[in-house]
């Protein structure tokens, strides 16, 4: 029998906060639900009854063929976006996008709409799977240390991952070692943080959007492109830090998130800036806030402030239906790729 807790978890469930999960919505049983299911008790409660659901889930989801890497015991899945007329004479500038937790690549993708307008401007693009259960390409999480769910209580070795794909994607594609970008949402964003004071040395720039740093990190001293896009809205990883408002974001994790502001001057004080920020307001109706800081001249920090912004990749697709809707005046995808192009190695 399923506890009471259980039972109420398939039929009253609050929002997961990475808004990640669309595809598996045709479903008539709750993805939500069955994330709390999964990570109830700890995150280890995956028997008896529980195990019946997973059909339920397979079946609703729909997947994109996978390549894989095996890193150490464990297997880990990615699937792989060319440019258009992609050719092995030319190399090309590759972006690692990291989905939020609870998500898959696909969310990541149909999310950002990255995809379409990477195409366009000769970027190869690499949609990574995080670490979860094994019989499904959903409800995965990446060990951001503090956060999130399985991958953070198992500590999956996401940073090794994320190098060994570096690698293998340079090895067997036309990529430009000197132009490779690491972005990501959410769980995603604080994946990419925590990989970027690992890897700064092999990347040429990070974005994160709604994404949060937690206060303990150690300055790298390996400047590094920056650009951070955070809504002011968003109450599932906050603006100004503190406790997530989402029971699901606290109920897996460590700790509390530290505040834009703090992640912004630790990557000012990493990239040798000095001065203070200064801010500018732009957009309609003045909803964009940028901040900028004296920095030589390649490595900025750029942050991107939205006034209207929620828990979602702005210009972008929400991940379902009940998820915060993205702006509309704000390409996230847009503003990256532009930041991406003007940076390398």
């Amino acid at each position: 029998m399923l506890s009471r807790a259980c039972r109420t978890d398939l039929t009253q469930t609050n929002l997961f906060y990475s808004s990640d999960i669309s595809d598996c919505e045709r479903s008539s049983l709750s993805v939500r639900a069955l994330w709390r299911l999964l990570f109830h008790s700890g995150g280890y409660l995956l028997r008896g009854a529980t195990l019946l659901l997973i059909p339920v889930l397979l079946g609703a989801c729909r997947s994109i063929e996978r390549s894989h890497i095996q890193i150490g015991s464990t297997d880990r899945s990615y699937y792989v976006r060319l440019p258009d007329g992609y050719s092995p004479n030319h190399k090309y500038p590759l972006v690692i996008q990291l989905h939020g937790g609870g998500g898959n690549a696909e969310t990541a993708e149909s999310m950002s709409k990255m995809t379409e307008l990477a195409r366009k401007r000769g970027f190869v693009v690499v949609y990574p799977d995080g670490f979860g259960p094994r019989m499904m390409n959903a409800l995965k999480t990446w060990n951001a240390r503090h956060c999130c769910g399985r991958a953070m209580r198992e500590n999956s070795d996401d940073v090794a991952f994320i190098s060994e794909l570096i690698d293998f994607m340079i090895q067997n594609y036309s990529i430009d070692s000197r132009r490779i970008y690491l972005c990501g949402m959410s769980n995603g964003a604080m994946m990419t943080y925590r990989a970027a004071q690992k890897l700064a040395p092999r990347l040429a720039g990070i974005g994160i959007v709604a994404g949060a740093m937690f206060g303990d990190e150690s300055v790298t001293h390996t400047p590094l492109p920056v650009m951070i896009i955070h809504g002011r809205k968003d109450d599932a990883v906050p603006f100004e830090g503190g406790r997530s408002e989402k029971d699901l974001v606290s109920e897996n994790m460590e700790g509390t998130f530290a505040s834009v502001e703090y992640a912004a001057g630790f990557w000012a004080q990493n990239n040798g800036c000095s001065g203070a920020r200064s801010k500018q307001r732009t957009g309609p109706a003045n909803a964009i806030e940028q901040w900028s800081y004296s920095c030589p001249a390649d490595y900025p920090v750029l942050v991107y402030a939205l006034d209207d912004g929620g828990h979602s990749w702005p210009g972008g697709e929400k991940g379902r239906r009940a998820g915060d809707d993205p702006v509309s005046y704000f390409n996230a995808s847009e503003k990256l790729l532009d930041f991406f192009a003007a940076h390398r190695r």
